[in-house]
């Protein structure tokens, strides 16, 4: 097996980064940076951004997946057959209500 090494490329713009981190660093008094710890918080964003990611991908698979046609899948109710049964009591409700005011 070869085993190479690839240069250590920061996610973010360092130049933005580490102003942004200055400024934050201001209110508990830091006034200079090392190069690693820019570097450091570049590859923290990049591995918080990649699990979010995977968290986003698996939600987004779990939605497009339907359960219905599984044969584990069992209807307990079924709204749409409910409410039908529903509008036909009203319609006999009024019928009879009809029926008697004639």
């Amino acid at each position: 097996t070869l085993i190479q090494s690839c240069k250590d490329e920061p996610f973010l713009f360092i130049g933005a980064l580490q102003k942004r981190i200055l400024d934050i660093g201001k209110k508990h008094d830091i006034t200079e940076l090392n190069s690693d710890a820019v570097n450091l918080i570049s590859h923290a964003t990049q591995e918080r951004l990649r699990g979010l990611l995977e968290k986003l991908t698996a939600i987004a698979q779990h939605r497009m997946t339907t359960y219905k046609a599984s044969e584990n899948y069992i209807l307990c109710s079924d709204t749409r057959s409910q409410l039908k049964f529903l509008e036909k009591l009203d319609q006999l409700e009024k019928q009879r209500k009809d029926l008697e005011e004639r």
